[in-house]
């Protein structure tokens, strides 16, 4: 069976808005003044982090838009920017989760109240992005580009999956699903 790389892109999204979702799960434990292990929170930014700015969304800027301004399309490649640009901010969110973290056992209730602010933010801002863009930016591919110029798309993100020493896409589903256990293993 042949992978099509590009409709899998789509498919990341559900990856990380199920992350994001074991977030919000982390957050309402948080909130409702319930214990909950420091290593499921930094497991899941960390796989957030990973998945949505090192895998996922360098797709788009080392392949999708050097590819796009190599075959002149300009006006997609800009919607796609502008994506990656609406996106990004929410790194930066997440490291204030990780920097929080490493004052854990010192300061809890402080660390808590700083990693449900951070992580509400981070909700707000970046899963409401990528719920709407994921099919929206590949739509936008499917409509705009031809069939050889997807099949060059996806023979280089093809490449680049073959090339990527981090977890594969069937493994990130993997590690979500125990991710959501723990989560709901914790919750109750």
């Amino acid at each position: 069976m042949e992978i099509n790389y590009i409709k899998q892109i789509t498919d990341e999204h559900g990856i990380i808005m199920r992350i994001a979702d074991v977030l919000d799960t982390i957050l309402t434990t948080l909130e409702d003044d319930r214990d909950i292990a420091p290593e499921l929170i930094v497991a899941d930014i960390n796989m957030l982090l990973e998945c949505s700015y090192q895998y996922h969304l360098y797709k788009f800027e080392a392949i999708i838009v050097p590819y796009l301004e190599e075959i002149d399309k300009s006006k997609i490649k800009n919607k796609i920017q502008s994506f990656i640009d609406t996106y990004y901010p929410g790194t930066e969110i997440l490291v204030k989760i990780i920097d929080a973290m490493e004052s854990y056992n010192e300061n809890e209730s402080e660390t808590i109240d700083r990693i449900i602010e951070y992580g509400r933010q981070y909700l707000e801002q970046a899963h409401p992005v990528f719920l709407k863009e994921g099919r929206e930016v590949i739509d936008l591919l499917n409509e705009t580009l031809g069939k050889e110029e997807l099949s060059i798309l996806g023979d280089r993100i093809r490449d680049f999956e073959y090339s990527w020493n981090g977890p594969s896409f069937m493994n990130y589903q993997v590690m979500v699903r125990e991710l959501e256990r723990k989560a709901v293993m914790t919750v109750w």
